[in-house]
């Protein structure tokens, strides 16, 4: 009987055993599913594109120098930072619906989306004198003037109206400083104290303090400074060009069609630059001695002289805008965030406070 019953428990712990086994065997499968299925997902995820920012390139919602960052902010008010000796406490809470700021030498200049002018900062000279200006599509802030053109394409100055005499049809303003080109619709070129335009045929126009430089319609690039011209030698080579960024004489950077960079000026500093591995560039700046590069996936490329940092942007991601000027880099974020390398040289830096400035174009 002993025997009977000892055989009888055998038989049964055999059966646990492989109704055990089967169940170990089957979550064993499930768990081999369940994590093929998560290695496929996760090669998914890998293999797809972080979606792009909506408009990456120059951007009219902000603006900045070595001196100062001017942002516009998602209410369409304005806000800024930095400041020079001259400037002191800049007061923007009468700025409303700002739609365009630009940054001069020691004040601001700005459009609503109803055409208002504002200007603010060190207003020596009448350079903030627009109250009353009505009507304004364009505006530029230089070191001591603010020009604004009217939607009919004339143009408003607070310097001499005589210097803007015979511009006509005019739909952008652009310069450094105190030295500024009109744009007419009809791709004529306007300078200050010439009633006719002094190029034709004209898409952009790029200067400096020294000269400027025209891109055609054509893709080519022109100058009309016969004394500055060594300053710009070889660029009579370039084609498919889609803009240019300059400053001083010492370096201008050219975006191609392509999304590739040229690069002309004085030869220490363009030698100390290189950009001939770059490729797929939507935006460029440049500073006294350093390139920077918007990629079209919002990431930035820098070289050149490095000194305070002006090139340390290798770990800047979802940038849509950039600036660059003396030693200094600025970028955007997508997310309406400001970046900053290198050497600020306003009295402040507040960027880190800042959230949702705009950036749509």
């Amino acid at each position: 009987m002993k025997r009977i019953i000892s055989l009888i428990l055998a038989f049964i712990m055999l059966i646990s055993f492989a109704a055990c086994d089967e169940d170990t065997k089957k979550d064993r499968d499930d768990k081999d599913k369940d994590k093929d299925k998560t290695s496929k997902t996760t090669e998914i995820e890998e293999e797809t594109e972080p979606e792009a920012a909506t408009f990456r390139g120059k951007i009219d919602t902000m603006d900045a120098n070595s001196y100062f960052i001017l942002a516009v902010n998602e209410d369409g008010g304005a806000v800024y930072t930095g400041g020079t000796d001259f400037t002191g406490n800049i007061n923007l809470e009468a700025w409303k619906n700002i739609v365009k700021v630009s940054v001069g030498g020691n004040h601001f200049a700005a459009i609503s989306s109803e055409g208002k002018a504002y200007a603010a900062g060190y207003a020596k000279g009448n350079r903030c004198l627009v109250q009353g200006w009505t009507d304004i599509v364009d505006i530029y802030a230089g070191f001591e003037i603010t020009v604004g053109v009217k939607s009919d394409g004339t143009v408003v100055s607070t310097a001499a109206q005589s210097a803007f005499e015979g511009w006509k049809d005019i739909v952008s303003l652009t310069g450094l400083g105190d030295t500024i080109y009109g744009l007419s619709k009809n791709g004529d070129v306007y300078a200050p104290n010439k009633k006719a335009p002094i190029m034709t045929d004209v898409k952009s126009i790029h200067c400096n303090v020294y000269f400027p430089l025209f891109i055609k319609n054509d893709g080519t690039v022109v100058g009309n400074d016969p004394e500055s011209s060594h300053y710009y030698s070889g660029i009579e080579n370039w084609t498919g060009v889609k803009d240019i960024a300059m400053n001083h004489t010492n370096l201008s950077a050219g975006l191609m069609e392509d999304g590739t960079v040229k690069l002309i000026g004085k030869e220490n500093t363009v030698s100390q630059c290189d950009v001939s591995g770059w490729t797929d560039i939507v935006a460029v700046a440049v500073g006294d001695y350093h390139v920077v590069g918007l990629r079209s996936n919002g990431t930035v490329v820098a070289t050149g002289i490095n000194g305070y940092g002006q090139c340390d942007v290798s770990e800047w991601r979802d940038v849509v805008a950039i600036w660059a000027n003396n030693v200094v880099t600025i970028g955007l974020r997508e997310n309406g965030k400001v970046v900053v390398a290198g050497r600020f040289m306003g009295e402040k830096n507040e960027t880190y406070k800042w959230s949702g400035i705009k950036t749509d174009k």
